[in-house]
């Protein structure tokens, strides 16, 4: 698993398993008056799991497949724990965006919707 797990994007070095999430959103708005409103923002989170496999694993011993079935539960509950992390930012998002209230421009909102936002996340705003 050493020399072939996932690379660890932060530091280059191989892991054993990696989490890669991505929150993503699209807002549309529209005017009314003389003021720019949201209109919904459907925002979606997406998780991608990598995992070590053991083949041939029918070629190992009994004790040996005990260990590795433990052994791959507990890296999965773990990588779970990451996967949490988009999951909460996505909740985040959804309730910062969706507090906007109307703003004086189109402008001003959409500038608002592409402030800043967790590292891992992408983000639309379009009319």
């Amino acid at each position: 698993m050493n020399a072939l797990g996932p690379i660890d994007s932060n530091d280059g070095k191989k892991v054993w398993a990696k989490t890669r999430w991505q929150v993503n959103w699209k807002s549309a708005y529209h005017t009314q008056g003389s003021r720019c409103l949201l209109d919904k923002v459907p925002v979606a989170v997406r998780i991608d799991y990598t995992y070590p496999r053991w083949k041939n694993d029918g070629d190992g011993d009994e004790a040996t497949r005990t260990a590795w079935t433990r052994f791959i539960s507990a890296l999965r509950q773990h990588e779970r724990q990451h996967g949490q992390h988009g999951i909460d930012a996505a909740h985040e998002i959804e309730k910062e965006i969706g507090s906007l209230e109307g703003r004086p421009t189109c402008d001003a909102l959409v500038e608002d919707c592409q402030r800043p936002r967790p590292s891992d996340s992408q983000e639309t705003c379009r009319p």
